[in-house]
């Protein structure tokens, strides 16, 4: 039996000699953390624990203080400007940062990767750990989606680390810091640094804490790390070698099933890991085989949802082609109707696509409808010209149009449908609400692989619009609860300038929605930037905002000392074009 044992062990022992951080046994947790208590979990009211607030990612904050009858007052309360983008990650400048809020501060990360630390009444800085990081060590855009917060059971031996914040970085780095002081926090991992196995590429995301584990990326694998002391306890990587890995949304989790899941963009499917030892409970594929870039962009969203048998614990799963899947987060197993459309026949690198691909039947969501040559736009009768002739010599057959040696039209494009802002769920009023895109692209085969662009410009598709709008669906019936176009395109004129059109055509936009409990639902992430107050009951516009850059980010609603904020950072993003920045823009009513 003492044999056997050692002859299980001898892969561990060998891995742990070739591993940047010394593994412990995979079944080993880390802290005696009780379920439903860490802050990630379980949020004080005023409180924004993790990145969708919880671990839940319902981005629902149960403050009412703001309501429909006084929003319209609402003020800029102070703003902080971050001082941290340097000239030649100008290119690639995506933030789309969302803060913490814990007690009396608020913790978040620039582009660059500075992690800071404010007063959440005033903005005065407190604390300030600066990244070292230059151009050439990002692989992918400069951006830090948020860091996470642990309560520890215990201090270090400095007396400090009870309470730290977590960040990742764009070269493959883990980051444990004081909460109170910014200070490294020394044992975790080498003097409060843990270097990740693994080559990092894509967006920073923040680690996701569940039971005393941080769920990260790691290179081509998803890594389970001591919150407590930076050790690995696991790591995950797909079952099948062949297939290649990219993991670029945030994480969600259930405390007491103990599971954390992970949309991965490559392969397409949805894994629900348990978060004691690793191992794969189930998976749900979201594209067979993909060759559209339709990954998983977006957070699953935990819910409770009716059926005929009681209320199941839930997750809605949103994808790039507009889809909203519905699966028991136990089992995986669908709780709406899943069937199968089918595809064009045609040839994938590794031999021939699928028939047919997954579709929700369900629930409605923002699925792209084929289009027509009467579809087709442009912002000049020249422009609709040339698009429709094109259009005529484009290969297009529908949204599963394969690539092929002739340049194709892809619709809706790898920005969605839904892309990475997700969707927010109103537990009062039960409705799901969300922003999307309907961009076309253009691909074509450069070097062997796919490639795809806008077809036309971010301000001058070659589609009538709307070319994005935000949705509620509500999940009782479910039913279409109302849609509408979310964003103010305008007329390009020379020299850069735009005129504006009096009313919302629908823009592209990339970030996310806050819903709070007085019946509001907070969205920037347009081109025009601005943020925007809509009444989660109608739609309808209730206040706005201009922004000192785009708005590519999700808001947030905190209180302190009963007074409600919202906040958000205004950064821009480089793939829609809109204004580089990098302020923590702080609204709420006059005191």
């Amino acid at each position: 039996m003492r044999c056997g044992w050692w002859l299980i062990a001898l892969p561990a022992l060998v891995q742990a000699q070739q591993s940047v951080v010394a593994p412990v046994p995979p079944r080993v947790v880390p802290e005696a953390v009780e379920a439903g208590a860490p802050p990630a979990a379980a949020p004080a009211d005023g409180d924004w624990s993790a990145y969708g607030r919880s671990n839940a990612a319902q981005r629902y904050s149960p403050l009412q203080s703001l309501d429909r009858d006084n929003v319209a007052a609402l003020t800029l309360a102070w703003r902080y400007s971050l001082n941290d983008m340097p000239r030649d990650l100008k290119a690639r400048w995506a933030p789309h940062t969302t803060p913490l809020k814990i007690g009396d501060a608020l913790y978040l990360c620039s582009g660059r990767g500075s992690v800071i630390a404010l007063d959440a009444t005033t903005g005065e800085q407190r604390w300030r750990h600066d990244s070292a990081l230059q151009a050439d060590q990002f692989a992918g855009p400069a951006t830090c989606r948020g860091v996470s917060f642990h309560e520890s059971l215990g201090a270090n031996r400095d007396g400090l680390c009870r309470e730290r914040i977590l960040a990742a970085t764009a070269d493959g780095r883990l980051r444990a810091l004081d909460a109170d002081t910014g200070r490294p926090c020394v044992e975790f991992g080498e003097q409060g640094v843990v270097t990740l196995p693994g080559h990092f590429s894509g967006p920073v995301s923040p680690p996701t804490l569940v039971r005393g584990v941080a769920v990260t990326r790691a290179g081509d694998s998803v890594a389970g790390i001591s919150a407590a002391t930076g050790r690995l306890l696991w790591r995950w990587q797909p079952e099948q070698e062949r297939e290649q890995f990219a993991a670029e949304a945030v994480f969600s989790a259930d405390e007491q099933l103990g599971l954390v899941y992970l949309p991965l963009a490559r392969p397409a499917m949805l894994v629900a890991v348990d978060v004691t030892s690793g191992e794969t409970r189930w998976r749900f594929r979201g594209v067979r085989d993909d060759v559209w870039g339709y990954g998983l962009s977006a957070q699953a969203t935990l819910l409770p949802w009716r059926t005929p048998e009681g209320v199941v614990p839930a997750l809605v799963l949103p994808t790039r082609q507009g889809d909203l899947f519905v699966l028991d987060r136990a089992t995986g197993e669908p709780l709406v109707p899943v069937t199968q459309q089918q595809t064009p026949a045609a040839y994938a690198p590794d031999g021939v696509l699928p028939a047919s691909q997954p579709v929700s039947e369900g629930l409605p969501g923002p699925r792209a409808a084929l289009l027509r040559e009467e579809d087709i736009g442009g912002v000049s009768p020249i422009d609709q010209l040339w698009c429709r002739i094109q259009f005529r010599r484009l290969v297009y057959q529908g949204r599963f149009t394969p690539p092929g040696p002739e340049p194709w039209l892809q619709y809706p494009g790898d920005m969605g449908g839904i892309d990475w802002g997700g969707v927010s769920f109103d537990p009062e009023r039960e409705l799901l609400v969300f922003n999307y895109n309907q961009v076309p692209m253009v691909g074509e085969i450069r070097d062997g692989v796919p490639y795809r662009t806008p077809w036309g410009e971010v301000d001058r598709l070659c589609l009538r619009p709307p070319h994005g709008g935000i949705m509620a669906v509500s999940t009782q019936a479910p039913a279409l609860h109302w849609d509408r176009p979310l964003g103010r395109a305008g007329l390009p004129l020379p020299f850069g300038l735009s005129l504006p059109l009096p009313s919302d055509t629908g823009t592209p936009n990339q970030g996310g929605v806050l819903l709070t409990a007085g019946g509001l639902a907070f969205v920037a992430a347009t081109t025009d930037n601005l943020i925007r107050a809509l009444d989660t009951e109608t739609g309808e516009e209730l206040w706005r905002a201009r922004l000192p850059a785009g708005g590519q980010a999700t808001p947030i609603s905190y209180a302190v000392n009963g007074r409600q904020y919202i906040a958000l950072l205004a950064g821009g993003d480089y793939r829609l074009e809109t204004p580089r920045g990098g302020e923590l823009l702080v609204f709420s009513l006059p005191e």
